[in-house]
């Protein structure tokens, strides 16, 4: 059963197992939609697939409220595990699919009601309470800076201890209404450029724009997406490397072409396939994932020819508002985009646990060792050459 409290006409319940989390099911969706936040990481096809590939190292502690009449307002769609890279041995709260090599971002509380301030207090002291999962960090990580409810989360949190606060930038691009329009905002010499690469295209090669789950099946596509990603960024690939990640996004596609919210494509050239583009597509925007191209078709300059036809096909096909980069800056994406939102990774340490004083007085050691060892008078004889171990750890 999830555990229950209640705050004026607020219901409150922590759900801890994948039975309950079902329950929610027919109301996530809906409540997503009413709620504003309008991000594919927050849907429950995302979520629970997330849930069902990576929940083994994973503990639930989804946290809703209902108003007086039963009906569900608000979701923290929390989980404690691990972290990543150095910290994996510590447990984390944060979102599902926060901090793990899902890549989500741009989460946030689903929240819908006039009170959501007050839910959201209401959700931040839950975390708190000793009835929740034992974890060393919190994390709320790749949130917009803008965002309400996070920023309430932020000031609530933010009194039980000191916070990291990271700030990144995510590149976006306002779709207008026609492909030409578009061109017409860029620069003299970027519409110079994708003309000339298209039209290159056009009168020299046999080429095919295939959707996925369309034109070509979503295993074959997800197939050729594996090969040309790893073709493109050989030992450098973060993405797909590992089993779960490659599990994840094969059962998260065929749930996303169902809604409509699939964006994949392949490029074939000359019979061949030379470029692919996996990105979601969700609040009249298209979110911005994977792709990979053959380097045997630099000469074509086929990364851009792919965005161009993306960029294409989002602006006449579907009538997006808005392509979104996700976080991070890169030449690429600003050659594209014309506005970016600031992205906040919030992270604050548990006062009560040992592990997380550790891991920072150790993180200190590495960084301030003079400044660290005179809080520690005991290790006051140790430099920091004498910290190999943690310096590979930290």
């Amino acid at each position: 059963m999830p555990s229950v409290s209640t705050l004026a006409t607020f219901t409150f319940s922590r759900i801890t197992s994948e039975r309950e989390l079902r329950t929610l099911q027919p109301e996530w969706n809906q409540l997503l939609a009413l709620s504003g936040v309008g991000t594919i990481y927050l849907t429950w096809e995302y979520l629970f697939t997330w849930w069902k590939v990576y929940g083994e190292d994973h503990q639930l502690c989804v946290l809703t409220a209902r108003d007086e009449s039963g009906r569900l307002c608000g979701i923290a769609p929390m989980a404690v595990g691990p972290g990543q890279w150095r910290r994996k041995l510590l447990r984390h709260l944060t979102f599902m699919g926060g901090i793990c090599d899902s890549t989500s971002e741009c989460q946030d509380f689903i929240i819908h009601s006039e009170r959501k301030d007050d839910i959201v207090a209401a959700f931040c002291r839950m975390m708190w309470d000793k009835a929740m999962p034992n974890w060393d960090f919190l994390a709320l990580p790749a949130g917009f800076e803008l965002s309400g409810t996070l920023r309430t989360a932020r000031n609530q949190l933010g009194t039980r201890a000191k916070p990291e606060v990271q700030t990144r930038e995510a590149p976006y691009a306002d779709l207008p209404k026609t492909w030409e329009d578009y061109l017409k905002g860029r620069s003299p010499k970027f519409r110079s450029t994708i003309r000339n690469r298209l039209g290159k295209l056009e009168t020299q090669h046999r080429w095919e724009f295939k959707t996925a789950g369309e034109d070509i099946s979503l295993d074959s596509a997800f197939d050729i997406l594996l090969k040309l990603n790893a073709i493109r960024w050989g030992e450098q690939n973060r993405s797909f490397n590992t089993p779960e990640f490659i599990e994840f996004h094969r059962r998260l596609m065929p749930l996303l072409h169902e809604k409509g919210w699939l964006a994949m494509f392949v490029l074939y050239v000359d019979g061949v396939p030379a470029a692919v583009r996996y990105d979601f597509i969700y609040d009249e925007k298209i979110w911005g994932f994977q792709g990979g191209w053959d380097p045997a078709f630099a000469k074509l300059s086929i990364g851009t020819v792919m965005n161009a036809l993306t960029f294409k096909w989002a602006i006449e096909k579907r009538g997006l508002r808005e392509y979104d980069f996700g976080v991070e800056v890169s030449r690429y994406k600003t050659e594209w985009a014309d506005c970016s939102r600031d992205i906040l990774d919030f992270t604050l340490a548990n006062p009560k646990s040992k592990s997380a004083w550790f891991f920072l007085k150790a993180r200190a050691l590495i960084k301030q060792p003079a400044q660290a060892l005179a809080t520690l008078p005991s290790l006051g004889k140790l430099s920091p050459s004498g910290f190999p171990l943690l310096k590979r750890l930290l």
